[in-house]
């Protein structure tokens, strides 16, 4: 007269304690993968055009602001016998000097 215990139950009781904690683990695991699989695109674009896009290049300074105001190409020096680049304009010009005075 052995009962078997799955079918004695009756529908409104509970199910058993082990099968609650492998459904909430697999529910679980859908919505990761879920995650998962939505994201991946996003990633993926982003490393594709990280890698074969070059970055745009910082520039700190505008060149068309210089062109504002008259501001000389050459300064003298501080001897006074020399001009020389100006230093707000090395990034754009090797240094170069020559004498104030003419021979």
């Amino acid at each position: 007269m052995g009962i078997d215990t799955k079918e004695s139950q009756a529908p409104g009781e509970s199910q058993p304690k082990s099968r609650r904690r492998r459904s909430r683990r697999r529910v679980v695991c859908f919505h990761l993968a879920t995650m998962i699989v939505v994201l991946s695109p996003l990633v993926l674009i982003e490393a594709v055009l990280r890698l074969f896009v070059a970055p745009v290049p910082l520039v700190l300074e505008d060149p068309y602001v210089s062109f504002s105001g008259l501001r000389p190409l050459f300064v003298l020096d501080s001897t006074g016998a020399r001009y020389e680049i100006a230093e707000e304009r090395f990034p754009f010009f090797c240094y170069q000097s020559f004498a104030a005075a003419k021979d």
